[in-house]
């Protein structure tokens, strides 16, 4: 039986943080698995290190994205700012209905932080 958490565990959070510094070191030397995470981000955490990512969200990752400047700002700085992609969906056809549609989205679809097993 699935059970479905609103919010990952703490632990889970902390294993995805130390999969993911893996992940960016795995990546700056084996170019064939960066390849594979910017295409396919939880297949290859999923091969490469047998982590199953536990959040119903989307992953993509962006190679590139920031710049290692230690002598101005002592560590990393972002070259872009972190992004929540908003998928709308079409209006129905029939007013009266939009207010059904919008309930049935609220409860099917915004559920982002849900646990996948």
């Amino acid at each position: 039986m699935s059970q479905l958490a609103s919010f990952p565990t703490y632990n889970q959070f902390l294993e995805y943080r130390a999969v993911i510094v893996q992940a960016i070191a795995a990546s700056w030397h084996d170019p064939v698995f960066l390849e594979e995470l910017i295409a396919h981000p939880k297949a290859a955490l999923l091969k490469r290190f047998d982590y199953h990512y536990p959040l119903n969200l989307a992953l993509k990752v962006h190679a590139d994205s920031a710049t290692w400047s230690p002598p101005t700002a002592g560590g990393w700085i972002t070259k872009q700012e972190n992004t929540l992609e908003l998928m709308l969906p079409p209006a129905p056809a029939q007013h009266d209905q939009f207010s059904i549609a919008l309930a049935a989205y609220n409860a099917k679809h915004i559920d982002i932080l849900s646990c996948d097993e």
